[in-house]
């Protein structure tokens, strides 16, 4: 489910959810994001600097995608922003998400509510603004 065009994909999506990843690459595309998507924690995950990702989602429903696993596997020099969401009744998963070092840890609530806004900002970012 990775986009094809050619160029490196700006955001990172890790989600096996295919329902709301559908709506995230979706709204993603109207406002000029390029999202990579994956189902699992890939072994590199390179930062803006290196042509890599703005930001990385995290859906804290997928069992197999560890937070604390993403976070290890960013540079610490050229680190993007690291947004994750799940459930608003899982609040150790919540939590684990910020202990772990994430940037945000959102409801999934309030992401699905902001996810225009937060992928604009992401956009923005990327273009220097």
């Amino acid at each position: 489910m990775s986009d094809d065009s050619g160029s490196t994909p700006t955001a990172l999506l890790l989600s096996g959810d295919l329902f709301f990843t559908s709506k995230i690459t979706g709204t993603a595309h109207a406002v000029g994001l390029q999202m990579d998507v994956r189902a699992s924690i890939p072994e590199e995950i390179p930062g803006p600097a290196a042509g890599g990702y703005r930001l990385v989602i995290i859906d804290l429903a997928q069992p197999s995608i560890a937070p604390a696993e993403v976070i290890a596997r960013l540079s610490a020099a050229d680190r993007p922003h690291v947004i994750a969401y799940g459930s608003h009744v899982a609040t150790a998963t919540l939590q684990a998400a910020r202990d772990a070092g994430c940037d945000e840890v959102l409801p999934r609530s309030r992401f699905s509510a902001e996810l225009a806004v937060i992928l604009r900002h992401a956009t923005e970012s990327a273009s220097g603004g």
